[in-house]
């Protein structure tokens, strides 16, 4: 295959499959955190006091763990849409769904 019918295939392929790609904010997620040395398990932060956090805002140091928590509630506007939550932790991260690791970033994702 010749390099103009390559690009050419890559392209319409992209643009075929381009809304997988791109991302629109339906809405925001505001976390709440704590900061731990030790490594905890799920039901060992449930006493834990959990501060809000907002975007930006510096946690934690070496060594240490960051447990965030958020609750989510989709908008009517997006029943029967795929929806994703895209963060950057900064660092390593596992992500946990009502209890069950769901996904992770990182050396440690699952």
């Amino acid at each position: 295959m010749d390099k103009r019918k390559e690009i050419l295939y890559h392209v319409e392929k992209l643009l075929k499959d381009k809304n997988r790609y791109i991302y629109t904010v339906v809405s925001p997620v505001d976390f709440t955190c704590f900061v731990t040395k030790e490594r905890l398990s799920c039901e060992e932060i449930e006493s834990n006091r959990f501060e809000a956090i907002e975007p930006g805002d510096r946690w934690g140091g070496d060594w240490m763990y960051a447990w965030l928590r958020s609750s989510v509630t989709a908008p009517m506007e997006a029943e029967g849409k795929r929806l994703v939550i895209r963060a950057d932790f900064g660092s390593e991260a596992t992500v946990y769904v009502n209890g069950i690791v769901r996904g992770g970033a990182g050396s440690s994702a699952p």
